[in-house]
């Protein structure tokens, strides 16, 4: 699966990054105007009226370019239509039309990450300098421990005309190590924020795929997350080990390339730690951006096991949930009662009817099979198979 996941990529390499330059082109504005606002006001979002601007501000974003994401799955899937050479520029921009739709803006829930990956950074932040304070205390004539003691010799002049001169000169003093704390946890903080808010990017466009079909089964958010995330976990589907294989490569990156651009910025430039945090962010995924197709057609090959899965578990939470609800209904007469165990027993039938249909052989090599089938298959090459066995295999797989 791997190879052919990097086939699909190659083959349409040409149309996605014209998509991924429109994307990388717009975060660049951002990004300009950003370094702008705090190159020119450093402390804008320094106290927690700040904090709350920068969470209003991301929500903006967010909520911009949420569409463009959906336009980036449709037509890379349109790539593999009869429908391909209508694909282009314009038509990923016209498809946004249709990415702002409520229930498709919110199908990745990234504003919901967002909030998520912001409170892990303020914990974090909170939790690593409280760390460092502490150890750096517990070391004799270390700087932090100087810096403690002049500053709680000082706090005994509380009250006095000089208390806040000689907090100012003691500050001035540490400058230098108060910058260095704050740089380490902000850096490390903001790391694994950025780092999970990635995870569940990339996690979540298998999600579009619970919106095809005939529209039988629920599609509302209660259902819908639910639903998903019980489909994933499933143990035949087996979509966790698959998508961290097809990943890992991206972890590694993502890690060295936020690392590097903070840490160079950092100790090289005197620039603030939201500043660096927000180029470190920007370098990375401009970097990585390209590379969102991998995901794309990954999923495709996983769609139709997928959607087999969705459908059978929102059937199964929609019947219980619709079962309690009845329990605790008063029907106005028996043949109301009657009329609606009707129409949900022919909807259960059809769900069960597609459900049969569209079935997928977990068993048998195909298209949606194990990765682990693909590292078999080397292994045995590396082990000298002779070819006539390559070619049945080969053969096999053309038949499936």
């Amino acid at each position: 699966m791997i190879k052919k996941v990097y086939q699909k990529f190659l083959k349409n390499f040409n149309f996605t990054i014209k998509f991924s330059a429109l994307l990388s082109l717009i975060l660049i504005v951002i990004y300009l105007f950003m370094a702008l606002i705090l190159t020119y006001m450093p402390t804008i979002f320094s106290d927690f009226l700040g904090l709350v601007l920068l969470l209003l501000i991301l929500y903006f974003l967010v909520n911009f370019l949420s569409p463009f994401f959906y336009s980036f799955f449709a037509n890379n899937m349109a790539l593999e239509t009869k429908d391909s050479s209508q694909v282009n520029i314009m038509s990923f921009i016209g498809t946004r039309r249709i990415g702002k739709r409520r229930g498709i803006k919110n199908i990745q829930q990234l504003f919901k990450w967002l909030l998520y990956s912001y409170l892990i950074y303020l914990v974090l932040e909170f939790i690593i300098v409280a760390l460092i304070v502490g150890i750096g205390q517990s070391i004799e004539n270390s700087p932090i421990q100087l810096f403690l003691k002049e500053f709680n010799s000082v706090n005994t002049m509380l009250g006095n005309e000089l208390y806040y001169e000689q907090i100012s000169q003691i500050l001035f003093k540490y400058q230098d190590l108060i910058n260095f704390i704050s740089g380490i946890s902000n850096f490390i903080a903001v790391s694994v924020a950025f780092y999970f808010f990635l995870y569940k990017f990339a996690r979540s466009f298998i999600n579009y795929y619970a919106m095809q079909g005939d529209g039988s089964f629920p599609i509302a958010p209660f259902f819908l997350n639910k639903s998903i995330k019980r489909a994933l976990s499933i143990k035949e589907f087996n979509y966790n080990k698959k998508f961290h294989l097809i990943m890992w490569p991206y972890y590694l990156a993502c890690f060295v390339i936020f690392s590097a651009t903070y840490l160079l910025m950092f100790f090289f430039l005197n620039t603030s730690a939201i500043l660096n945090s927000l180029t470190a962010m920007i370098v990375t995924v401009f970097l990585l951006l390209p590379f969102i197709p991998v995901i794309l057609d990954f999923n495709m090959l996983m769609a139709e096991k997928f959607r087999y899965f969705y459908l059978k578990v929102s059937s199964e939470d929609l019947t219980k949930f619709v079962g309690e609800e009845v329990a605790h209904h008063k029907f106005a007469s028996k043949e109301e009662e009657e009329k609606f165990t009707k129409e949900f027993e022919e909807f259960n039938k059809k769900v069960h009817d597609m459900l049969k249909e569209g079935k997928v052989d977990l068993d048998k090599e195909s298209e949606f099979n194990d990765l682990k089938n693909d590292q078999s298959q080397k292994n045995n090459q590396d082990k000298g198979l002779n070819k006539t066995d390559e070619n049945k295999n080969d053969e096999t797989k053309d038949n499936k």
